[in-house]
């Protein structure tokens, strides 16, 4: 059944197809990511503010129109995540003026919004036409997306945090690779990405903040390596590809190529491809499933079933074919919860 298996797949992660997406910009520290939401842009219909004290980071975002902003992040260890948004809306009525729309990895955009009024607050809920729901997401390791676009003018957006269950939030700092820059590395700092920093400090050698700087961007990505390498047995195709990207934030040093040929040799390895291929496979019926769930379709109904019959069985052979090659896997457990949520079964 692995070669059914393989002729699913549309697409394979970055470590095994050579290609380079945009490098994500935040990555996991501690079971926590935290987004300053004025890294995402400048963006048209997204207005940066100082005025209301309590803001963290640069200032804060107010919607004025608030075009589609996409925050990549990378998460380290597996688990239920909750997201919130630090948010703020003025409007006397509290149920105005108080959402967005988020979308994450490619889920069905969804009103976001906080009944509290008055001050910065992380309350924040889901919904949609079956109720209101919790901002949880079961994640695996690995490269996740956010989307989020205004729906309701003067809405303000301070931070986005995703936690871990279990893990602690408390002031957590933005999550990105660099640590703060002396004066003599913030030129540098391109996008976020080590390399350059790391490049310029190499010729510091006598200025001890731009050779701490460094032995701190050093101690994070070696802490980061040594993350991926627990992770191997259970996510083999996760910890390759993160690696790759990883590899790619430190281009120029030498560093890079030894990280790339890392990844390459872990994504080289039959687990690897295998879970890859799964992977793959499930991100091309998620989209299917999520528009059947949408819309209410429910294959235990035999009229959808008829309606939808195509779908439904390319959705169905999809998901049997990953539990016989790779039963109980993360892949295994995405595909029966998407077959779940649309009526469908299998031993």
């Amino acid at each position: 059944m692995r070669g059914a298996l393989r002729t699913l797949v549309l697409g394979l992660p970055l470590a095994l197809a050579g290609v380079e997406p945009r490098l994500p910009s935040h990555w996991e520290r501690d079971g926590c990511v935290v987004i300053e939401m004025e890294s995402l842009g400048p963006a048209p219909g997204w207005v940066l503010e100082r005025d209301l004290a309590g803001f963290s980071g640069d200032g804060f975002c107010r919607d004025a129109g608030g075009s589609e902003v996409v925050a990549r992040f990378v998460v380290l260890t597996p688990g239920r995540w909750r997201m919130a948004l630090r948010n703020r809306h003025e409007h006397p009525d509290a149920t105005l003026e108080n959402d967005c729309f988020t979308s994450v990895d490619g889920s069905t955009p969804i009103k976001t919004f906080s009944s509290q009024r008055g001050a910065w607050t992380w309350a924040t809920r889901l919904e949609d036409g079956a109720g209101f729901h919790e901002p949880l997401y079961d994640f695996d390791p690995g490269v996740h997306e956010l989307r989020l676009r205004g729906r309701s003018a003067g809405f303000r957006i301070d931070r986005i945090r995703f936690v871990r269950e279990g893990a602690s939030d408390a002031s957590a700092p933005e999550s990105l690779l660099l640590p703060t820059l002396p004066a003599t590395l913030a030129r540098a700092a391109v996008d976020g990405r080590p390399g350059p920093v790391l490049a310029a400090a190499a010729k510091l050698a006598e200025d001890p903040e731009a050779v701490a700087a460094a032995a701190a961007i050093d101690e994070r990505i070696a802490g980061i390596r040594a993350t991926l390498a627990t992770l191997r047995d259970a996510h083999p195709d996760a910890a390759a590809d993160v690696l790759a990207h990883l590899a790619a934030q430190c281009r120029p040093v030498a560093l890079a190529k030894e990280l790339a040929a890392q990844a390459a040799e872990w994504a080289a390895t039959p687990a690897a491809r295998r879970a890859a291929k799964a992977r793959a496979a499930v991100d091309a019926i998620a989209p299917i499933a999520r528009r059947l769930a949408a819309n209410g379709v429910d294959a235990r109904v035999p009229a959808t079933a008829a309606a939808h019959r195509q779908d439904l069985t390319r959705i169905l052979a999809t998901a049997r074919a990953i539990a016989e090659a790779l039963p109980g896997s993360s892949a295994d457990v995405r595909a029966r919860t998407l077959c779940a949520a649309i009526g469908l079964t299998f031993p």
